[in-house]
C-alpha cells in the first residue's frame, strides 16, 4: 500500500555436484543452453509500480539524523504541538537527544504520552547514541498509543501496515491505529486510513476512501492526487488486492486529471505516471516533449523510473537525441537511487560488452546491488560469475551458499534451474519426482519456463502422474504469460512469440520482431533482417535488411556482421551482382568488398572461425584489403584452431607453396589430413 511517508504512493542432499552446477544451465545475457529465452523482466511496462517500503521520502529520512530530530518531535500531532515545546525546554535552540534524554525518561515515567513517543522514536532509530531497540521502541509507542498520543498511533499504524523484523504486517492492526489517529485529526493517519479503504473489498468503503482522498487532494495534498490517478487506472498501489482485481474500467481521463494536480503539487511520481501517459497517448495527446519534460522534472527529484526511462531513451535515441552518455548517466543514477531494473541493465551491458568494454567485475557488482533490491533474477548470473571466477575469485562455497539462499527464499529462477539440473541427471523415478517438485514450486510463483516444462512433463508422465488435462492447463498459463509480456512490450518475450510464428504465421513474427527491433535489440534486428532479406511475411528488400542488419552489427551481433559481410561481397539484386529484378534501384544491394572485409574482420576479430577463414580468403586474394599472404595465414590458422575445414585446407596450401610462411610438407600434410578426417565447416 502506498501511504504517508513513503516515497512511492509505487536468469543429492541432491547431489553435491548438482548443487554447484544447478545455474551452469544458463548461458550468456537471457538465454539457456536449450535456446529458451529467459525473461529478465528487462524490459516492463512503463506502468510498473515499487514497493512502497523499498524507498522513503525526504521526512522519512530525517526522522535518521539526530539534526533533524526536533523538527519531528515538534511536529508529533502531524500539525504542531507547541505545548511539547513548552515543556520540554531542552528540546529548543538546537537542543541535542542526548541531553534531552533524561527529561523524557522522567516525563515517561510519569506516563506522559508525548514523551513515550518521542523515546519510541529514539529507540527505534538508534538516536542521541541510544543503542537501537526496535523492541523497546515499539513498547514506548503502545504505551503512548493507549494513552492516546496519536502520533504513536500513526507510528504503530505505519509498522503494522509495512511489518518490519519483529513484527508481521497485519492489515487489521494497521486500520485500528489509523483511524485512532485520524479520529483525532492527525493528517497522516487519515491519509494512510483513506488509503487502506481505497483498497478495500468492499466497494462501499472503497468509495469512502475514494470521498476522503478527494477530500485531501483538494486540500492540495499531492499524494492523494497519486492515489486518485492510481485507482483511475484501474491499479491501486496493493496490486494484488481484490479491490486491484475488480478494476475492470479505466479512467484515463479522471488519472490524467489527479495525476496532474499531484504533478503540481510537486509529486514526482505522478510527473513520471502522466509522462508515461503523454508517451503512450493514454488519457492525453501523444506528446513526447511533454513526456520528457515531466520525466526530467521528475527525475531530479530522484524518481528512479522515470531517471531510468530517460536512459533509456538516451541510449535508443527514442523521443531524444540518442547520447549513449547522458543514457549511462541516467541509468547509473537510478541504480544508485535504488532501481533494481536498472542495476540489471547496467551489469547486462558491462556483461555482454555492450555500449561499456566487457567488464565481468563491474558487471558483477551492479547484479549485486540488483540483488540487494530485491531482484532475484541477478541471484542466477552472481552464483555463476563465483562458479566460474568471472570478476571475482572463484568460489564454490559462496556459490553453494547463494544457491542454497535462493531456494530457501523461493526464487522461482533458482528453483527451476535446481529442478532442471535434477531432472537432467536423475537416476530413477523417486529422483524424477523430486525434481518435478522444484519446477512445480517455480510454476505456481509464474516462472514462464517452469510452467512450460511442467506441462511437458505432466504430458509425458516424467516426475509426475501423465495429466493431459494438466498439461494443457500450465502450458495455456505459460502462453498467457508469454502474451501478456509481449503485449506489454517485453523484448524477450516479443521474440518468443516471433520466434514460435516463424513457419506458421510470419507476418505475426515479422511484426513482433519489429516491435522488438525498434526497442534496440540486436538479435529483433537481425532477425527482422533475416526476414527482409528471404521474404518471408513481407516483400523482400535486401537493402532493408542490410539497414536492419547495421543496426544490430553495431551492437556486435556476430550473425548480422557475417550476414553483412555475405550481402557486401556477393551484392544482390544489382547488375554487379549478375542479377536483375524489376525493383533493382530500391531494393538491391551493391557489391562492395571494402565494406564486406570491414565486417568479416569485425566478426574475426570475435572470433568467428568461419568470418576468419573468409577474411583469410581476402587477403590471399587482395580483395576489399591489400593482397597479403601474411594476415591470410594468420586468419586460416585462427580459424584452423577451432576446427574450420576449408582453413585447414587453406592453410595446407599455404605451407605447400610458401605463400605467407615458410614452405613446409610435413606442416601441409598434417593440415591437408586434419582437413579430410576432422574439420568441420561453421554452420
Amino acid at each position: 500500500m502506498v501511504c504517508a511517508d513513503s516515497k512511492k504512493l509505487n536468469f543429492k542432499k541432491w547431489r553435491s555436484r548438482l548443487i554447484l552446477s544447478a545455474l551452469i544451465l544458463f548461458d550468456g545475457f537471457g538465454f539457456i543452453v536449450a535456446g529458451e529465452v529467459l525473461y529478465l523482466e528487462a524490459e516492463k511496462t512503463f506502468f510498473s509500480h515499487k514497493k512502497s517500503d523499498e524507498t522513503q521520502t525526504e521526512s522519512q529520512k530525517r526522522l535518521k539524523a539526530e539534526d533533524g530530530f526536533w523538527d519531528q518531535y515538534q511536529d508529533v500531532d502531524g500539525k504542531g504541538d507547541s505545548d511539547s515545546c513548552d515543556r520540554f525546554p531542552e528540546i529548543q535552540n538546537g537542543g541535542t537527544v542526548k541531553k534531552a534524554l533524561p527529561t523524557l525518561k522522567e516525563f515517561a515515567l510519569k506516563g506522559d504520552k508525548i514523551a513515550l513517543c518521542q523515546l519510541g522514536l529514539i529507540y527505534m532509530q538508534g538516536l542521541g547514541g541510544v543503542e537501537k531497540n526496535k523492541k523497546a521502541g515499539m513498547a514506548y509507542w503502545l504505551k503512548a498509543a493507549e494513552a492516546g498520543d496519536a502520533q504513536a498511533q500513526f507510528s504503530l499504524g505505519m509498522v503494522y501496515d509495512y511489518g518490519n523484523h519483529l513484527t508481521a504486517r497485519d492489515p487489521k492492526k494497521a486500520f485500528y491505529w489509523y483511524s485512532q489517529s485520524a479520529a483525532q485529526g492527525h493528517f497522516k493517519g487519515g491519509f494512510n486510513l483513506a488509503c487502506i479503504e481505497q483498497n478495500s473489498a468492499s466497494p462501499k468503503v472503497r468509495e469512502k476512501g475514494n470521498t476522503a482522498l478527494k477530500q485531501f487532494s483538494d486540500q492540495g495534498e499531492p499524494w492523494a492526487g497519486f492515489r486518485l490517478g492510481e485507482y483511475y487506472i484501474g491499479r491501486g498501489a496493493d496490486l494484488e488486492s481484490p479491490a486491484s482485481k475488480e478494476r475492470k474500467g479505466e479512467d484515463w481521463q479522471q488519472a490524467a486529471f489527479y495525476y496532474q494536480r499531484a504533478v503540481d503539487g510537486g509529486n514526482e511520481a505522478s510527473m513520471y505516471m502522466l509522462g508515461a501517459m503523454y508517451a503512450l497517448g493514454h488519457g492525453v495527446p501523444v506528446d513526447i516533449s511533454k513526456r520528457n519534460d515531466l520525466w526530467q522534472k521528475a527525475a531530479a527529484q530522484k524518481e528512479e523510473r522515470a531517471q531510468r526511462m530517460l536512459g533509456k531513451s538516451y541510449l535508443e535515441g527514442d523521443g531524444l537525441p540518442q547520447d549513449n552518455k547522458k543514457g549511462i548517466m541516467f541509468l547509473r543514477q537510478a541504480a544508485e537511487n535504488g532501481d533494481a531494473e536498472s542495476a540489471m541493465l547496467l551489469a547486462n551491458m558491462y556483461h555482454e560488452g555492450v555500449v561499456f568494454p566487457q567488464e565481468d567485475a563491474k558487471a558483477l557488482a551492479y547484479w549485486q546491488i540488483a540483488l540487494d533490491k530485491g531482484d532475484e533474477h541477478a541471484r542466477k548470473f552472481i552464483v555463476r560469475a563465483y562458479q566460474e571466477g568471472t570478476g571475482v575469485p572463484k568460489d564454490d562455497q559462496k556459490a553453494e551458499a547463494l544457491l542454497t539462499e535462493g531456494l530457501e527464499k523461493g526464487s522461482p529462477d533458482i528453483e527451476y534451474a535446481y529442478g532442471s539440473s535434477m531432472l537432467e541427471a536423475a537416476e530413477s523415478p523417486e529422483e524424477e519426482a523430486d525434481a518435478a517438485q522444484w519446477i512445480k514450486k517455480a510454476a505456481q510463483q509464474n516462472n514462464f519456463f517452469a510452467e512450460q516444462k511442467l506441462a511437458d512433463l505432466y504430458a509425458r508422465g516424467q516426475g509426475v502422474p501423465q495429466n493431459p488435462e494438466a498439461a494443457e492447463k500450465w502450458q495455456q498459463k505459460a502462453d498467457k504469460i508469454l502474451k501478456e509480456a509481449a503485449k506489454e512490450g517485453s523484448v524477450s518475450a516479443l521474440k518468443d512469440l516471433a520466434s514460435g510464428n516463424l513457419k506458421e504465421n510470419p507476418k505475426k513474427a515479422m511484426k513482433d520482431y519489429r516491435k522488438a527491433a525498434k526497442q534496440g535489440d540486436a538479435e529483433a534486428q537481425y532477425m527482422l533482417g533475416v526476414l527482409y532479406f528471404r521474404g518471408q511475411g513481407l516483400r523482400r528488400n535486401p537493402r532493408m535488411a542490410a539497414v536492419w542488419w547495421k543496426k544490430a552489427a553495431d551492437q556486435k551481433n556476430l550473425p548480422a556482421l557475417k550476414a553483412l559481410g555475405g550481402i557486401y561481397l556477393s551484392g544482390v539484386f544489382t547488375p554487379d551482382a549478375a542479377q536483375t529484378d524489376p525493383q533493382k534501384s530500391r531494393t538491391g544491394v551493391k557489391r562492395n568488398p571494402k565494406t564486406a572485409a570491414k565486417y568479416y574482420k569485425q566478426a574475426a576479430d570475435l572470433g568467428d572461425a568461419e568470418a576468419q577463414n573468409v577474411l583469410g580468403e581476402l587477403y590471399s586474394r587482395g580483395q576489399g584489403v591489400r593482397k597479403d599472404w601474411k594476415e591470410a595465414v594468420k586468419y586460416w590458422q585462427k580459424a584452423a584452431a577451432q576446427e574450420n575445414a576449408a582453413a585447414q585446407l587453406s592453410l595446407s596450401m599455404a605451407y605447400k607453396t610458401g605463400k605467407g610462411v615458410k614452405a613446409d610438407l610435413e606442416q601441409s600434410d598434417y593440415w591437408a589430413q586434419k582437413a579430410a578426417s576432422g574439420g568441420k565447416v561453421s554452420a
